[in-house]
């Protein structure tokens, strides 16, 4: 089972990287609104914070690990590998769906219209 769930994992991540690279997001203004933002949401800074570092991420891994017998201070090496990659993928990922989703917006829709994203009422041309 793990190796499997490696495996579709994977082809997850490869799938939302051709969706982040195809859909042409505006990269350049997403990298200056990370450094530079319009407002800082301290809230939004703490949930998204708090729940990657405190939250399931941290958990999902370690439990599967003492399921598998890494325990001890000898196995720490894999612990902390482990943690590692659990917690950058799941970054990874989250930069990638918010790359996705963005580019899957038309430039100039209105999104506020109520139709779904893919039939977005051009602004200015209603």
């Amino acid at each position: 089972m793990d190796r499997f769930a490696q495996i579709v994992g994977g082809f997850m991540v490869l799938l939302t990287i051709y969706v982040a690279v195809t859909s042409h997001p505006p990269v350049g203004l997403a990298l200056a609104k990370t450094v530079m933002p319009d407002t800082v949401d301290v809230m939004s800074i703490v949930t998204l914070v708090g729940g990657s570092v405190g939250g399931y991420i941290t958990f999902a891994g370690g439990h599967r690990l003492l399921d598998a017998g890494i325990t001890g201070v000898e196995n720490m090496k894999e612990v902390n590998k482990s943690s590692a990659m659990g917690i950058g993928i799941t970054s990874l990922m989250r930069i990638l769906l918010f790359l996705a989703t963005r580019g899957g917006h038309f430039p100039g829709a209105d999104p506020g219209s109520g139709q779904p994203a893919g039939f977005c009422v051009q602004t200015g041309s209603r």
